[in-house]
Order: C-alpha cells, then structure tokens, then sequence
C-alpha cells in the first residue's frame, strides 16, 4: 500500500475507535442517569443547555474539565459535513451544535432540549482535532420518548442558516434543506452528515453496504 493510503487507513482506526469509545461513554451515562433520575421530562420547552439537572447529571458522569461556551463550535470552528465541505453559516435546526463541555478523555460534548427530544452532540476527539466534521468525529444522538427512554441514533436533521455569530436568522430568512441523503458522498447539501450516526453505530457504510462505515468516509 502506498503511504497516504496507510495514513488514511490509520485516520480511520482512531476516528472509530474515538468513536465506539464516546458512544459507549455517553450511552451509559444517559442509561445511569435515567434510572436515577427517571425518565426525562417531554413537555415541549425549552431548557437551559449547563444547568439542567439531566444534563447535569450526564456531564457529570462524563468527567467534564472543562466548559466553553456553547456558540463556541458555531463561531469559532470551521465545521464541515460528511464530504469535509465547510457548511459554515449552517446549523443542525434541533441539536444547534451546542458543544460546551470538554471531557477529560480529550472528546466534548453538548446538548439541547426542545420539542423533538433531549438532544446531545458528540466530538469524539475534541474542538483541536479536525476534521470537525459531521459523520466523522462529531455525531447526532437524541432521547425521544418518556415512555421508553433511550438514547437513539440521530438520521435526519433540518438545517437552518446562522449568521456569523451562530445566531439563526429570522423566521422569513432560514433557509431548510431536505432531510434526504444525508449521508453521502455524492450529497452536496450542507445537511450532509447530520444523518450519519446511525450508520456509524450499525458500522454500515451508507454508499455500499458491503463496506464497513469506517472504510468509506470519504
């Protein structure tokens, strides 16, 4: 093999073994966190990102050393979808990206609730490390129901123009892309990696299933 495909090859391993290690850590945060708290309230509102005591609780199981702000990965990050395009000026509409919490393990992590569910967005190697990328090391997941609470694999997320400062533009002025291929390499939408999670937690590539997720990231 030549060297820069053994590089490449090298960059998969660790983008998927960051990967299997944030997604067993957060998934058994929420597990732990919901039998001790119980189910997450559902009511469609919104709730502070830091101070929630859900939240909270998972952040703090996570071993955070550090916060930032949460417009943080918006404004001063050049975040890029599945194709490594930047899509700066766009956000995921119901997670937002709200990134705000470094954990000791050098990943991060963040979240929101709205009226979709308890939201939470993975960086499975921290805002230093590229390619902060959706589908590569920054994943969607979401608890959606009080009667059966899990945590699930995001596949679809609309998106929404943000201005400069990650702030959303009025009502009349968003922009929303189609929830579709949202995973590909031949997508050119800027929602392109938002729908990701679930192929890398099946490890399915989402071009040709024959492959594994990691092998064909683009």
């Amino acid at each position: 093999m030549t060297m820069p495909t053994l590089i490449s090859k090298h960059q998969q391993k660790v983008l998927e073994a960051a990967f299997k290690k944030s997604y067993a850590n957060l998934y058994n945060a929420v597990n732990l966190t919901i039998f001790e708290l119980g189910a997450p309230n559902m009511a469609p509102d919104f709730v502070a990102y830091n101070n929630n005591e859900f939240y909270v609780s998972i952040y703090t199981k996570l071993k955070t050393i550090e916060t930032i702000s949460d417009k943080y990965y918006s404004t001063k990050i050049d975040l890029k979808g599945y194709t490594k395009k930047s899509i700066k000026g766009a956000s995921p509409t119901q997670s937002q990206t709200r990134i705000g919490h470094i954990l000791a393990d050098g990943s991060a992590i963040g979240g929101m609730k709205n009226s979709g569910g308890w939201y939470f967005t993975i960086d499975t190697n921290g805002p230093q490390k590229g390619p902060n990328a959706y589908g590569h090391d920054l994943f969607i997941f979401v608890i959606k129901s009080a009667a059966s609470p899990r945590l699930e694999a995001v596949d679809r997320e609309l998106a929404h123009k943000t201005d400069d400062d990650g702030n959303s533009f009025t009502p009349d002025d968003d922009v929303y892309f189609e929830t579709s291929g949202e995973c590909s390499k031949t997508s050119t939408k800027l929602s392109n990696g938002f729908g990701c999670t679930p192929y890398a937690v099946k490890n399915i590539c989402p071009d040709d299933n024959s492959k594994t997720y990691w092998e064909c990231l683009p």
